[in-house]
């Protein structure tokens, strides 16, 4: 393989971004898409990598976001709060520290984090899975457009410690990784861990057979505010479409988004007018109209909202879009041709790691998968 098709498949970014659009941009073949729900300065920092047929990607959050993120294509995903990440729900479900979210095949996870978030995920690409790894497809994976959620804590723990090793020794010298071999080994490996687990429960997401009526009320709700977003929303519209009393949805709301109905309906309209005033360069309308397209009919207070939620006016995010957009704020380093000597001991250590990644006790098809 030459260099040049090298670099344009395996990469390993850092990101650091203080706007949910720059996040958005920079979430590659994961086509990422956060909306800010909570008040105040935004920051989210972390990585995201590809090594062979295995996507990497660790965002940190420090605001209450509703995220979507897409398995990237014919991929299966793995989606888990990182260690010491803040209270999530998936689909209305609440997710433990000790599991993690099977996403199937071209399917969206749909999430909200609380404060403070640290979302790690991983995706591998099927063909590879299939055509090397026979001996693990009795493994709880599927192509279909599912969700299931596995709880195994000592993989979940294995599996992250993995992850972070490899962006800790990324953000290290970069030589450490020249040569093909390097992703080849790592992608290997990641696989091989990921094949290990050995969940202790399993269960199927699905909205419509939920048994918490309070969960199936507010997703019912979410999908009503998604459709309606241009209209005026009251909270009487909401219970009527959730079937059920204000008191209820507003618990259920707390319980999963962190704020009330009306708060979330606030925010994900001023999340569509952030969005719209950062795409429109040049302008072809004004802030006014963009407001009251996004059900916002009284000016003076959504002015106020919005500063209140982003920390500017909406005038200087407009500024920002018509002017120079600031670039992201990335550091990218693609995998050399050559390695020097005095970076040989961290490659070692690579070797070191990877050569043990077929060291099992039960009986599997190895020359199948270490055959490089």
């Amino acid at each position: 393989m030459d260099a040049a098709r090298q670099i344009t498949r395996d990469y390993c970014r850092r990101i650091h971004c203080r706007d949910v659009g720059e996040l958005n941009r920079s979430t590659l073949e994961w086509r990422g898409d956060f909306v800010q729900l909570s008040p105040g300065a935004f920051r989210a920092e972390g990585w995201f990598a590809r090594f062979g047929a295995v996507s990497l990607a660790r965002i940190s959050l420090n605001q209450t976001v509703l995220t979507r993120l897409h398995a990237p294509g014919n991929s299966v995903a793995f989606l888990f709060p990182g260690h010491g990440s803040g209270l999530a729900h998936v689909l209305g479900h609440r997710i433990e520290p000790t599991e993690c979210v099977v996403v199937g095949k071209d399917a969206c996870c749909e999430a909200i984090s609380k404060r403070h978030a640290v979302w790690l995920a991983i995706a591998l690409d099927l063909t590879k899975w299939r055509s090397e790894l026979h001996w693990a497809h009795d493994q709880p994976i599927s192509d279909d457009k599912q969700f299931t959620v596995l709880s195994s804590s000592a993989w979940r723990s294995t599996v992250e410690d993995s992850t972070n090793w490899i962006f800790n020794a990324y953000a290290g010298p970069p030589m450490a990784f020249a040569g093909e071999d390097v992703g080849t080994l790592l992608s290997d490996r990641l696989m091989y861990e990921m094949a290990r687990i050995q969940p202790s429960a399993s269960r199927v997401l699905n909205g419509s057979c939920t048994r918490l009526r309070r969960r199936m009320a507010v997703e019912r709700a979410r999908e009503y505010i998604h459709g309606h977003c241009s209209e005026r929303i009251r909270l009487s519209d909401l219970c009527r479409c959730a079937h059920t009393e204000a008191r209820s949805l507003e618990i259920g709301f707390r319980e999963i988004c962190g704020m009330p109905p009306i708060a979330y309906v606030r925010a994900f309209k001023l999340a569509g007018v952030r969005r719209a005033l950062l795409s429109a360069a040049p302008p072809l309308r004004t802030i006014s109209e963009i407001a009251c397209d996004h059900g916002f009919w009284h000016l003076g207070q959504f002015s106020a909202h919005y500063r209140k939620q982003y920390g500017e006016r909406p005038s200087a995010t407009r500024a920002r879009a018509c002017g120079s957009l600031p670039h992201l704020r990335t550091s990218e380093r693609r995998l050399p041709s050559q390695c020097s000597s005095h970076e040989n001991s961290l490659r070692g250590q690579i070797a070191d790691v990877t050569s043990q990644r077929f060291e099992v006790q039960s009986p599997i098809n190895a020359a199948a998968v270490g055959s490089r």
